[in-house]
C-alpha cells in the first residue's frame, strides 16, 4: 500500500492547518503522511492553543513551515486541503490562487470554508464558543475526509 500524502494549508500562520494535522494524526491512519503550512510565519495565539490543550493536543507557539517552504522541501502531495473563510477579510482568494499555482498539476485540491480565529469578536464567553465551533468544524471535516478517502483507522493502544 502506497503512502497517502496530505498537506493542510491556511492563511496567516497556519493554526487551522496545524489543528487539522493534529486531529487527523490522532486518527492513527495507516500509510498517511500529514503536513501543515501557512502563508506566513508568526506566533500562534493563546485561545486556539488553550482549547486544543483541553482536548489533549499541544499546538506549538509558532507557525509551521510556510507553503513555499513545503514546496522547496520537494514533497509531492496527493491532496492539498485549504482551510480559510470566504466571509472574513483574510485574503482567502490569495491563498487559493497560490495553492492552485503550486499544486494543481500534482495534487487533488480540496477547499474547506473554515472561519478564522482572528476574525472572532465579542466578549470572552462568545470568543471561546466561536473558537470551539471552528475546532469542531475542522474536526468534522477531518473525519469526513478520512472516511471519503477510505483511509484505515487503527485504535490507539492504551
Amino acid at each position: 500500500m502506497q503512502e497517502t500524502k496530505i498537506l493542510f494549508v491556511c492563511t496567516y500562520w497556519g493554526v487551522r492547518s496545524q489543528i487539522a494535522q493534529l486531529l487527523m494524526q490522532s486518527l492513527n491512519l495507516a500509510q498517511v503522511k500529514i503536513d501543515s503550512a501557512g502563508l506566513e510565519v508568526g506566533k500562534i495565539g493563546g485561545l486556539p492553543r488553550d482549547l486544543m490543550r483541553v482536548r489533549g493536543f499541544e499546538l506549538p507557539d509558532f507557525s509551521p513551515a510556510t507553503v513555499f517552504n513545503r514546496v522547496r522541501e520537494g514533497t509531492e502531495y496527493d491532496y492539498v486541503i485549504t482551510l480559510c473563510s470566504h466571509q472574513s477579510q483574510e485574503n482567502y482568494a490569495v491563498l487559493l490562487d497560490v495553492v492552485q499555482q503550486l499544486f494543481e498539476k500534482s495534487a487533488t485540491l480540496i477547499h474547506w470554508n473554515i472561519d478564522d480565529f482572528m476574525a472572532i469578536g465579542g466578549r470572552d464567553d462568545a470568543r471561546v464558543k466561536s473558537a470551539e465551533a471552528i475546532i469542531e468544524s475542522i474536526e468534522n471535516n477531518v473525519q469526513r475526509i478520512a472516511a471519503e478517502l477510505g483511509l484505515m483507522c487503527y485504535p490507539v493502544a492504551d
